[in-house]
Order: C-alpha cells, then structure tokens, then sequence
C-alpha cells in the first residue's frame, strides 16, 4: 500500500481550480437548451466566464479551463506519472505488482486522453489497494472527466474517508480531498456544500500551518475562485488579494505562486471589464513566469490564455492571435494532435480567425475540434459548438448575414458527418440556423432546419 505523504500544499490544487484543472478534472460546462428566440447560454464553472451573472444575450468566454500539461515528455508513462503524481501523489513503489501494473496502465490512458480506460485501470488499482486513498482519487478524476459526477462523487467520498480514518479530520490531506469533492458538487450546482467544503479547507491549512502560510494562501485561492465563479466579484477579490500578500511575505515578489495570483486577479478583472487593470497584471505575471518557469509550464501557458482572451475582449485581435497560435503549438506537442483537451484551444483560436474574416483559415480549427468532441459526445450541444454559434451570432449581429449562412450550411452537414443527424450538437445546430433564418425573415426556410 502506498503512502501519499503528510504536507499536502493546496497551492497546486489553488492552481488546478484556477487555470488548469481538468477536462481532466475540473473544467465543465453546463449548458441549457436555448428557447426559440434566444441563444444558448454557457454557464460555466472553473473558471469563470464572462457570461456569469449575464443575461443570455451576453458572449461567454472560457477562462483558462484546461487541464494541467505535463513537461515535454521523456518516456511515455514516466512522463504521465509525474504530471499524476502533482494531484494524487502516489507512492507507486509502495504498491504491490498488480496495483502497479494497473495504475501505470491508467495513467499511460489518462496521457492519451482515454479516461475510459483510464477510469477501469484506476478502480482495478484501487481494489487492489483498497486503502489506498490517491488511487480513489485518480479514479474519481477521470469519472468527473467523463460526466459521472455520481460515480466521481462516491470515489472521493471513498478516499475522504480513508483519509480521515486514517490522518483525522484535521489533516491537510483531508483538506486536499475536500477540494476535489467541491468541484463535483459545483458542477452539480450543490453550491452550499461546496462552500461548506472550500470553508472547512480553509480552516484546516489555517489550523495547521497558521495563518502565513502558502498552503493557506492555496486553500484560500480555491475558495476564492469558488466566489468567482459565482459571480461573487468583491468577496473574489478579497481572498485572492489576502492570498497574494500571504504568498509575497512566505516567498518572494517574483515566485511562480506570486505570478499565479496576479494571473488569477487579471482573470477576475477581465471578468468585470477593468481590462487595463487586468492587462497590467497579467503582463507583471507574464515577466515573473517567463524568468521562473519553462515555456510550457501549465501556469505559464494558462496566464498566456488568460492574455488572450483579454485581448479578445477587446477586440485586439492582432494580439491576440499569436498568443492563440503559441498556446495551441505547446499544447499539441505536450497533448497530442487529438486530445480530449485540445478541442477547447483550437475552438478558441478559431473564434478569433472568425473575428477577423479569415473564415478560410477558422474552419480547419473548428472541424478538427468538432472532430476530437464527436469521440465523446454526450448528450448536451459539445462545447466548440456552442463556441462556434456564438461567433456565428456576432457575425449576424454586424450584418454579416450571408457569411452566417454560409458558416451554418457548412456546420450543419459536417456536425451530421461526426455527430450523426440525431445528436444533440447536430440537433443544435439546426436550431439555431433555423432562429438565424426566421431573425432575418427568412421563416419559411426556416421550417426545413427547425424541429418545431
């Protein structure tokens, strides 16, 4: 059995919550679907969009909701274990053979973006080792990844108990589980006992490391970030800032933990619209990271994203789009060329070749992310559509109207190549060309789209 260690630092599990945690772990969407004369409404949870709080009419954007990349890779399943071991710290010499063999399948699938097979290797390990807490954890990880929320929140519940039988309530351990087990119910919109559990997280860093410590400036920038992606702006902003001067007296102005709050500040300034606030620290974060991490440091490339989309905000497309293309070339050669996690970035730099009517060049990025979603679909509208429609959208809103109907012909019949005709994402689609045509008076073809 293995043993996962004592001094959990929740720094790393701030910054999973915050920038890079899971498709993998904590990136989800919740869409809804669209009434007849609205469009579809993105409500999303780490991290924040802009849309929260928002009417429908809004555009929300994704902040930073990528999982964590790993170091260019040296070997195949060595490089997976280490990016692994950042969360669940297994002690993978203190398993016995079998366990082994099944953990290190699970994670060379997790590295391929096989959370299928990942979600099976990991709960034969955990049988294997049955108390074996990280190994629950990891399993839970890839449930939450694949829409389980019930079976991801039975996992964790299962390594919470291990771990409180085993460390008590008050171990820094325990806080690092209550941490994943908030996300889950975040996303089921169980948003008391989340904050119930960031709230006890919080106390229990404070109980054992004081109150100066870095591993509660972790707890509270996942409480922190809990605020705001509620939309609770002030109370936001307030943990991150108490975080960061925790950070700055703990370690040094310019250490990456420094970097990672000021990324997260001009991320919840983005949000409210303080754009040259929000450039300013973002860039003061940029300087930090680019002297103290590698290039394709997860927290490196997620502030670079956040720039980005800032910049997108704005309209400065010029400037955006090269941070755009840098992201997706660190991420296709850490990832792969057709990971689960990409299709996300590729939607993205998508929308901003859209913006600029380089529509030429946006729909190879659009087809490809559209194509890595439709070997997962579930049953809402994938999450590039939604990005998609909404450019689309702000094409018909400058009177661009024949650009959107050639953007939706082409959808349309591609979403039914990968989807098939009977998809959600296919059936969204549809929907929404026909709401375009009847927008733009054009009721009567309308009805060959429309399932009314």
């Amino acid at each position: 059995m293995s043993d996962s260690g004592f001094r959990v630092n929740p720094f790393r599990v701030f910054l999973g919550l915050a920038f890079a945690a899971p498709v993998i772990a904590l990136a989800y969407y919740a869409v809804r679907a669209p009434d007849s004369n609205e469009r579809l409404k993105i409500e999303a949870s780490e991290p924040p969009s802009d849309g929260i709080g928002a009417s429908a009419e809004t555009r929300p954007e994704r902040l930073g909701a990528e999982p964590e990349i790993a170091a260019p890779p040296q070997s195949g399943v060595d490089a997976a274990h280490a990016e692994c071991t950042k969360s669940a710290c297994i002690d993978e010499a203190g398993l016995i053979p079998a366990a082994r063999a099944a953990y290190r399948k699970g994670l060379a699938a997790k590295q391929h973006g096989d959370y299928e097979a990942a979600l099976r290797a990991f709960r034969e390990a955990a049988a294997l080792e049955p108390e074996d807490s990280g190994l629950f954890r990891l399993a839970a990880e890839m449930a939450k990844a694949l829409g389980r929320l019930g079976q991801a929140e039975a996992l964790y519940l299962d390594a919470l108990a291990l771990d409180e039988a085993r460390f008590g309530a008050g171990h820094p351990k325990v806080a690092a589980v209550l941490l994943d087990l908030a996300t889950v119910y975040v996303e089921q919109e169980r948003y008391e006992e989340a904050e119930s559990l960031y709230q006890r997280s919080v106390d229990i860093q404070r109980g054992a490391f004081g109150n100066s410590s870095p591993e509660l400036a972790g707890a509270l920038g996942a409480l922190a970030n809990f605020y705001r992606i509620q939309g609770r702006n002030d109370e936001a902003l307030e943990q991150f800032e108490y975080a960061l001067s925790i950070e700055r007296d703990a370690s040094s102005v310019d250490h990456p933990n420094v970097a990672s709050l000021l990324s997260a500040i001009g991320g919840l300034y983005r949000d409210t619209g303080r754009y040259e606030e929000a450039e300013e620290l973002l860039l003061q974060a940029t300087a930090i990271q680019k002297q103290t991490l590698a290039a394709d440091d997860p927290r490196a490339v997620s502030t670079l994203e956040q720039l980005a989309l800032l910049y997108r905000s704005e309209a400065r497309y010029e400037d955006a789009e090269p941070l755009m293309l840098e992201i997706l070339a660190i991420r296709e050669r850490v990832l792969g060329l057709d990971h689960p996690s990409l299709a996300r970035h590729l939607a993205q730099t998508g929308t901003v070749l859209l913006a600029e009517g380089r529509y030429a060049e946006a729909k190879p990025l659009y087809e490809r992310a559209l194509a890595i979603e439709a070997k997962s679909a579930g049953s809402a509208p994938s999450r590039a559509s939604v990005d998609l429609n909404n450019e689309i959208i702000a094409l018909r809103e400058q009177g661009k109207d024949s650009e959107a109907d050639a953007i939706y012909d082409w959808v349309v019949d591609l979403s039914d190549q990968l989807f098939g005709d009977t998809s959600p994402t296919t059936a969204f689609f549809r929907e929404q060309y026909a709401y375009h045509l009847r927008a733009t008076g054009r009721g009567q073809q309308a009805l060959l789209y429309s399932s009314d």
